[in-house]
């Protein structure tokens, strides 16, 4: 388990996306990837 910056908030990120590979934390995880890519996608 990688621990960086989250690419969204700037907090702890201790979770990398499954969809787009972004370092992010658990808050800014979703189930359809993480707010990095799905604010790229605009559903």
């Amino acid at each position: 388990m990688k621990i960086g910056i989250c690419q969204c908030c700037g907090g702890v990120a201790t979770q990398t996306c499954k969809f787009c590979g972004a370092l992010v934390c658990i808050k800014c995880t979703t189930s359809n990837g993480c707010k990095v890519c799905e604010g790229r996608k605009k559903i």
